[in-house]
């Protein structure tokens, strides 16, 4: 199975971007889009949250507007008119303005293929046409959060945990190998996991091929769970791990001044720490293991990460080999039975 092994940290946003005394008038937004309903509809948002935000009506003016506007985001529709969104990348990359400024490529087709080649390109996001307007801010505020690689060579073990762990490591395996129905085994590692790293709430989250619908298939916190759908266009961090077949971890910044402004524009995306890693079957993806932590944890230690992706290593040799979670019985097993209606789409990921 291959898989992109490279962990992502997000902590704090760039002090170019956003300081303590920034006003929200001080972001800038360059809007690169076909003229219509939509495109208005975005201009017009985005200055209502005061933002400072410029729209280019000619493909041939972009890279002099870019040049002389120099925003923190570009909203640019793929195949722009006169400037497609790769013309535009390949400029920022030559006059070196790619890391000062965030681009989200946006389109109608809803091809993989669009999505690695524009990431690979430098994009920090591809999100599909029509997109909500509350949507599209939580995605920037997303990206203003500075990424830092993790070093996976210089792990250490957290205050000398090893039989722990070792001891919960153990169990999972058992049961990943033990015979029973894929949705019972694949609700007990959740709740093993929950109880490792004390997290608030694991779940098993399919996702379907328009990346825009998301089946939650076991959640540490209910073991009747599975088949609720939800709308994972409202999640910018599993998003992102579709795009990018990267683990991403984020830490709860709710309480930092810096992010004052932010919370102030995306009061319906949360701020609590979490880790998203990628599921995997037969080598393609298939959807994420959100892990959710309590509103008081700022910090997440490596081996919570290491744990977290271990587990979707696991659920991912159990999507891959077993039969599917759709075929599951919910009324076979009164304990390990359906009952999506106890959750909200809010609450699932």
């Amino acid at each position: 199975m291959q898989r992109n092994k490279v962990i992502v940290f997000l902590f704090v946003c760039r002090k170019d971007f956003v300081t303590d005394t920034k006003q929200n008038s001080d972001f800038k937004v360059l809007v690169a889009e076909p003229e219509g309903t939509l495109t208005r509809q975005l201009v017009d948002f985005l200055k209502e949250k005061n933002l400072k935000v410029e729209l280019c009506r000619e493909g041939k003016d972009l890279k002099d507007q870019f040049d002389n506007f120099k925003p923190d985001f570009v909203v640019i529709d793929l195949l722009f008119v006169g400037c497609t969104a790769f013309q535009l990348l390949d400029h920022m990359r030559l006059t070196k303005t790619l890391k000062d400024c965030k681009v989200i490529v946006t389109s109608k087709h809803n091809s993989m293929s669009n999505v690695r080649a524009v990431i690979g390109a430098g994009a920090s996001d591809y999100v599909i046409k029509p997109y909500n307007m509350d949507d599209m801010i939580g995605r920037m505020a997303f990206q203003i959060q500075k990424k830092k690689k993790y070093d996976a060579a210089k792990r250490k073990d957290d205050n000398g945990q090893a039989s722990y762990y070792f001891n919960y490591v153990d169990l999972m395996l058992r049961e990943l190998a033990a015979n029973k129905e894929i949705h019972p085994r694949a609700f007990n590692l959740t709740r093993m996991l929950a109880m490792t790293v004390k997290a608030v709430r694991i779940s098993v989250i399919h996702c379907q091929e328009d990346r825009q619908k998301g089946i939650v298939r076991a959640s540490s916190d209910d073991g009747k769970l599975n088949g609720l759908e939800i709308n994972i266009a409202r999640y910018p961090e599993v998003q992102y791990v579709l795009n990018t077949e990267k683990i991403v971890v984020l830490e709860n910044l709710s309480k930092d001044p810096m992010m004052s402004q932010i919370k102030s524009l995306v009061k319906s995306v949360s701020f609590n720490s979490m880790i998203v890693a990628p599921i995997f079957k037969h080598g393609k993806i298939y959807g994420v293991l959100s892990t959710r932590f309590d509103e008081d944890q700022t910090n997440i230690a490596d081996s919570q990460v290491r744990f977290c992706d271990m587990v979707a290593n696991m659920m991912s040799m159990l999507v891959s080999t077993e039969d599917s979670f759709e075929i599951y019985d919910p009324n076979a097993d009164e304990e390990e039975g359906l009952s999506p209606e106890k959750n909200s789409d809010s609450e699932a990921a």
